[in-house]
Parts: structure tokens; C-alpha cells; sequence
């Protein structure tokens, strides 16, 4: 069994935020995760496959932040995108922040803010809506809006619009809707709606760009309007289609119900030998679980899994035998799974926050709450790991906050 940490110990960094809490293996509905950004390509692997759209974030909408000023302040530097970039925002303004490794949790620190357009929604912004330099933000339905990174002012200002000839759902018109950049790339993807069927079109988008240059492509499939996502990006990092490529789901027990240290994976093979959409459950003596999110991919097969959210006392039932955080290793020829922990659950079974891993896989941060999660001024401690053939000790940092959607640390 994985040893717990004691309770002055916790978790600190990642981009997802989010409980997962399953009373009954019965009850239990297996999630699949859209693809995250990677050193091979794939984004937004927190993503469920039957969430509202293939760009809803997993995690908390209960956004308690520092109040950002209007203005950039005349010390803080243009925004480089270095470092760890999260959304955060108020009732009036969305922002993203870039923090360092080293001030993170440090609140006089001067953190780099940009602005991000009015009519946003959070719910949508993901990581996948922006190009892979940060220079450019997609967002919209029936027409979508493609804004520029300005220096001067470290906001996001009108470029091009997309829109549609005709416009709206009929006969002669269609909608583009969906908008997603291609990992690591500034080619954005979206759906052109027309009369129920979706067919997929991409556009490159840079400084010269014209809304003219939206090309078709071959693939399409039937339009779902209750919003499940039927496609994402696979490894390579061109689109696939859910109706091409069968999910695969798998159990650790056979028959009844499931024990302590069992688990259930699930995934999608692509065409080039990797895996995308994984999911995982692990389970207790009791029957009870937690789901795991993707942190960030390793390979094409391999992951790095975190179950998170602490929203409750003891939510962290299902990990007690594989940790908070773990390494997901698929082998899609067997169809099995290797799961190696990396960071034992905390003594007090509370999950962390967020988890967040270094852009050359050697560090590891996560946020963890201490005493009743349900308190609002309750203490959240950061903690670091280190990543490697021996995986230390978490380390604590500093205080840090649950309130922010990590999007990448770079």
C-alpha cells in the first residue's frame, strides 16, 4: 500500500481543478479525457468526451480570486508566455496570469496579467483555444472571432472574423462553431454546421492571415446538438473522428463488484500508434472511487494522472492504493495498463487542487488544502516533487491558491 503523507503535507501544481468522488462502482460512469498539449502533440486531454464541448475545462467554475486591475501596471513586463500561464478572473474581468516557478504563491510578487476578450466565456477557454506561440485566441459560435496578442498593451486585440455566407442553421447557410488550434501549431480547426452534418475546415492563422483561406476537409460526421464531442486531435496531432476509432474500456476485476486497489482504464487508439482520451478509476474495499485526470502526456501511450478536487473531507477513498498522482502507462496491443505512483494520498484523504507538471517532466507541483476543505479561509500549502528514476519527497514551497485553471507550464 502507498504509503500516505503525514498532514502537514500537501499537494501544489497542475491545470485541472474538480472533484471526483463515485459512492458506488455501480454508479460509477467511466469519463474519457480530451487531449492535452504534449511533447507529442496532443491538447486538452482533461477534456470528457461527452462534456457540453470538446473545450470545456475540467474543474471548479468557483473562481475567488485576487481582484486584477483594468490596466497593466507601468512596472509589469509584456508578456513573454514563460512560465506557468492560468485563467483566472472576477465577476468583470478574464485574464490569464503567468507566474513564475520560483514567486509561485509568493502574493507580492508582481505577476504578469493578460487581458482576454469581453465576451469570452471561461467555461470555453482552454488551452486548445489559443495557438501554440499564445499569440493568437479563437472563440465563438455561429461566427468565430480570432484575436492577436498586442504587446503594447498585453491584451487581445479584433484580427479576423469567421462567418459564415449565409449564417444560422438553414438550408443555404451554415455556422462554424468549435473553434480549436492543433497542438503546438497556429492552425485552428473548426465545425461548419450545415442542415446536421458537421464537416471539419482549417484555416493557419498568422499576421497575413484572410478568413478566405478556410479550407474543407474530407472528414464529417452527423451533428450531436445535446453537445457530446465527437472529435479530438490524436497524437500527431491531426483530427480524428470518434466514429473512426472504437473506445476501448477495461476492468481490473471480472465479475461483481470491485475491491481495494482495483481500477478501470478506458481509451482511443489512433492511426499511428499512440493513445488518446484516457480515463481511470481506482477503487477502495468499500467500492467507493476516484477519477483521475490527465496532468500531461509523456509519449504517445503514457501519462501523467492526478485525481483531484478537495471540495470534501475524504474524497480521496478510491487513491488510497495508487495516490493523488500517478504515471499511466497504456499498452494498446495487450489492452492493459501499468500504474506507477508518484504522490501518495495525504493523510487527511483530501485530494489535491491542482497538479502541474514541468515542461521537461523533472518537476512536479500540486495544492493541497489543510484542515476542513469546505472553509473558504482555509490554508492551502504548494508542494514540489522531483521527478525522475527516484521520485522524492514532496517539499513544501509556500501558500498557493485553488482558485485558477492551469493552462500550461512552459
Amino acid at each position: 500500500m502507498t504509503p500516505a503523507i503525514d498532514d502537514t503535507m500537501t499537494v501544489v501544481k497542475n491545470l485541472t481543478l474538480g472533484k471526483r468522488l463515485i459512492r458506488k462502482a455501480s454508479a460509477f460512469t467511466v469519463l474519457s479525457l480530451a487531449t492535452s498539449l504534449a511533447a507529442c502533440g496532443s491538447t486538452d486531454e482533461q477534456v470528457a468526451e461527452d462534456g457540453p464541448t470538446a473545450d470545456s475545462t475540467i474543474g471548479s467554475t468557483d473562481f475567488h480570486t485576487e481582484t486584477p486591475t483594468d490596466e497593466p501596471t507601468p512596472d509589469q513586463p509584456t508578456a513573454s508566455f514563460d512560465g506557468i500561464i492560468s485563467l483566472y478572473l472576477n465577476s468583470d474581468v478574464q485574464k490569464l496570469k503567468i507566474e513564475d516557478e520560483d514567486s509561485l504563491g509568493d502574493h507580492e510578487t508582481e505577476d504578469t496579467t493578460v487581458s482576454l476578450p469581453d465576451n469570452t466565456s471561461h467555461k470555453k477557454i482552454t488551452r486548445s483555444s489559443f495557438s501554440g506561440d499564445w499569440m493568437f485566441i479563437a472563440y465563438g459560435e455561429e461566427n468565430i472571432q480570432i484575436d492577436q496578442f498586442d504587446e503594447a498593451t498585453n491584451e487581445y486585440v479584433d484580427f479576423i472574423a469567421l462567418s459564415p455566407e449565409e449564417g444560422g442553421y438553414s438550408e443555404v447557410g451554415y455556422s462554424l462553431e468549435n473553434p480549436r488550434f492543433a497542438p503546438d501549431t497556429s492552425t485552428l480547426w473548426v465545425e461548419k454546421v450545415s442542415d446536421g452534418t458537421s464537416r471539419l475546415a482549417s484555416i493557419d492563422i498568422t499576421s497575413e492571415t484572410d478568413p478566405s483561406e478556410l479550407t474543407d476537409s474530407e472528414l464529417t460526421f452527423e451533428k450531436d446538438y445535446a453537445g457530446k464531442n465527437q472529435w479530438t486531435f490524436d497524437t500527431a496531432g491531426e483530427p480524428m473522428l470518434f466514429k473512426d476509432s472504437e473506445r476501448i474500456v477495461s476492468s481490473s476485476w471480472e465479475d461483481g463488484e470491485p475491491g481495494a486497489g482495483d481500477y478501470r482504464f478506458g481509451y482511443r487508439p489512433d492511426e499511428v500508434g499512440g493513445v488518446v482520451l484516457p480515463s481511470l478509476a481506482t477503487f477502495n474495499a468499500d467500492g467507493r472511487g476516484n477519477e483521475y485526470d490527465v496532468i500531461k502526456r509523456v509519449s504517445k501511450t503514457e501519462f501523467i494522472m492526478a485525481a483531484i478536487g478537495d471540495m470534501a473531507a475524504e474524497h480521496g477513498q478510491g487513491a488510497q492504493e495508487t495516490g493523488a498522482v500517478l504515471r499511466m502507462t497504456i499498452d494498446p496491443t495487450k489492452k492493459s495498463v501499468d500504474l506507477e505512483p508518484l504522490v501518495p494520498l495525504a493523510a487527511d484523504k483530501n485530494l489535491p487542487s491542482w497538479v502541474i507538471v514541468s515542461p521537461d517532466f523533472e518537476t512536479l507541483l500540486f495544492c493541497h488544502g489543510q484542515g476542513d476543505p469546505m472553509k473558504r479561509e482555509n490554508v492551502y500549502k504548494g508542494y514540489e516533487v522531483s521527478l525522475g528514476s527516484d521520485t522524492g519527497e514532496p517539499e513544501e514551497y509556500g501558500t498557493c491558491s485553488r482558485d485558477k485553471v492551469i493552462l500550461e507550464w512552459r
